[in-house]
């Protein structure tokens, strides 16, 4: 996708006119089935890009989050934790193309992603911190009972099942299945 999105003659003449704000393309890996390439302006706080993870992909119970960007955590509640650093600060104070880093969404069932930053660029954005550029397509995940059908939902304890075998389940703790890493898990449902 990345060479998709470096080579795309639409976006490329956009890229083109150097108008807008500079911005990071970024890359964001949820256990490599999830992914989503997201574009943002260097000026955005990394509380800016820590709302939109959580928007898209994770938020279920405003648990606690944190970003690790070499020796250094930043996370979001830091009166919370002594020693760690906020997100009011700015991306550009903070990243560089090539750079990796990672983000962590609660503390309890920990939902971990990995981010890269891509490239820098001016990109157009219309009055949203971030774009969403790309991602990928809903993964399938077979029924964890029968192992014959797709799966509609997920059940916290067990797995994906279907919607046949998802009436005969005794957990009680069914989940939709949705596009996120964050599938199952706590009460996430998309």
């Amino acid at each position: 996708m990345w060479k998709h999105l470096e080579t795309c003659k639409e976006r490329k003449s956009v890229l083109e006119k150097k108008k807008g704000a500079k911005c990071f393309h970024i890359l964001v890996d949820g256990y490599k089935i999830y992914w989503i390439h997201i574009e943002i302006p260097v000026s955005a706080r990394l509380k800016d890009l820590d709302v939109y993870l959580r928007y898209i992909w994770l938020e279920c119970c405003d648990h606690l989050s944190s970003f690790k960007i070499g020796k250094e955590s930043y996370v979001s509640y830091p009166e919370d934790y002594m020693g760690f650093k906020d997100m009011e600060i700015k991306l550009m104070d903070l990243l560089r193309p090539g750079m990796e880093f990672s983000h962590k969404y609660d503390f309890g069932s920990t939902t971990d992603l990995k981010l890269r930053v891509l490239s820098e660029y001016y990109g157009e954005i219309e009055g949203k911190c971030v774009k969403l550029l790309a991602r990928n397509e809903q993964p399938e995940l077979v029924c964890c009972q029968c192992n014959k059908r797709i799966s509609v939902e997920i059940c916290c304890t067990c797995g994906p099942v279907c919607d046949v075998c998802a009436g005969s389940h005794e957990c009680s703790s069914i989940l939709p299945v949705v596009n996120s890493p964050r599938t199952g898990i706590c009460c996430y449902d998309g």
